[in-house]
C-alpha cells in the first residue's frame, strides 16, 4: 500500500515537471536549431528595435558623449556611432578633432587612421583612409589661415582645396575646434537614435536560450529547468523498469 501511494506521488510530480517544463523545452529547442543555422537565417544581419525588448536590457552607452561645436553644425560620438547634429552618420575609430573646410562647405572628421569628409546635412561624400594620409598617427586637425591642417606624429601637413595632395609644413600652431557640452535637444536626439539601433537577432536569441534575457534569475531558471529535466529522465527511466518489473512477475503469475 504503501509503495503504491509513494509511485503515485511520483508520477503526479513527474506530470507536473514535465508540464512546467514542457514550454522552455520547446524554446531551447527552436532556439537551439536557429542558433545552429545562424549564417542561414541571417541572424547577425537583422536587429530587433522593439521597445519592450531593449527594456530588457537596458542599453547604456560604454562610453560618454562627446561633442564638437562647429557653430552652427555639431558633431558628437558616443560609443562609435558618429553624429551630425544629432542624426546618426556611421560607425568610425574614435574622433581626433573637427573642422570646417575654407568656406565652411565640408565638415571634415579627423580619427585615428582616416579623413571623413562630410556635408553640414550629414552625407558621406568620402573617407580618406590611412594609405591615402600623411605618415604618422593622426593627434590634431584644424584650421590655419584656411588651410586645412593635419597634424600627425611626424609633423604639420596642408592639404589643398581638393584633398587630393598634401604637403608638409613649418607651421607651430592650428585654429582648434575643442570640445563643447552637448545642448539638450541634441542629446535627446542622440539618445533616441542610441536605442533605436537596437540588438542583433543573434544575441537575442542565444540570450533566450541560455536564460540571459530574464535577468540575474535566468540563467537560475535554466538550471532549475535543467535539474527538473534530469528529474525527469531518471523518474521516467525508474518507472519504465518497475513497469518491466511489474509484466514479468505478472507473465510468470499467469505461467
Amino acid at each position: 500500500m504503501k509503495n503504491k501511494y509513494k509511485s503515485k506521488v511520483r508520477m503526479r510530480w513527474h506530470r507536473r515537471i514535465g508540464i512546467m517544463t514542457s514550454l522552455f523545452v520547446v524554446i531551447i529547442s527552436i532556439t537551439g536549431i536557429a542558433l545552429n543555422h545562424a549564417v542561414f537565417f541571417n541572424l547577425e544581419g537583422n536587429k530587433i528595435n522593439s521597445r519592450w525588448i531593449l527594456k530588457l536590457y537596458n542599453l547604456t552607452p560604454e562610453t560618454t558623449l562627446i561633442s564638437y561645436n562647429l557653430n552652427p553644425d555639431w558633431v558628437s560620438q558616443l560609443d562609435e556611432s558618429i553624429y551630425i547634429n544629432g542624426n546618426l552618420i556611421g560607425e568610425f575609430n574614435k574622433i581626433i578633432g573637427v573642422t570646417y573646410n575654407s568656406d565652411s562647405t565640408l565638415i571634415i572628421v579627423a580619427t585615428k587612421n582616416s579623413l571623413i569628409l562630410l556635408t553640414p546635412s550629414g552625407e558621406i561624400l568620402e573617407e580618406i583612409n590611412k594609405s591615402l594620409l600623411p605618415p604618422g598617427e593622426i593627434t590634431s586637425l584644424g584650421l590655419h589661415r584656411n588651410k586645412v591642417i593635419l597634424l600627425t606624429k611626424n609633423g604639420f601637413y596642408e592639404y589643398d582645396d581638393n584633398f587630393i595632395a598634401f604637403s608638409h609644413t613649418d607651421i607651430k600652431q592650428l585654429n582648434l575646434v575643442k570640445q563643447a557640452r552637448t545642448p539638450s535637444h541634441i542629446n535627446k536626439l542622440i539618445e533616441k537614435s542610441y536605442q533605436e539601433q537596437g540588438i542583433t537577432l543573434h544575441r537575442f536569441i542565444l540570450d533566450l536560450h541560455s536564460g540571459k534575457i530574464f535577468g540575474k534569475m535566468g540563467p537560475v531558471a535554466s538550471d532549475l529547468i535543467a535539474l527538473g529535466l534530469i528529474y525527469l529522465v531518471f523518474s521516467g527511466l525508474r518507472k519504465w523498469i518497475i513497469d518491466i518489473k511489474m509484466s514479468k512477475i505478472h507473465t510468470n503469475k499467469k505461467d
